[in-house]
């Protein structure tokens, strides 16, 4: 998939996330790794590592 598919992916799971610790976990992960938000993360083109670090704590929590 894609880098631009799996962005997409991402905010749709971020928005369709209804657990607020689900939300934070991602905040902090997105964070640590030097970007302010998540929208800032989205819009500064992420490297494919940082992607999957991401996605890996999206879906690690219910």
């Amino acid at each position: 998939m894609a880098i631009d598919d799996r962005l997409y992916a991402l905010k749709q799971s971020m928005v369709k996330a209804q657990n607020d610790d689900t939300r934070y976990a991602v905040a902090e992960t997105v964070r640590d790794l030097g970007y302010i938000d998540f929208r800032d993360f989205l819009q500064a083109r992420p490297t494919l590592s940082h992607v999957e670090l991401v996605e890996r704590k999206l879906n690690s929590h219910p």
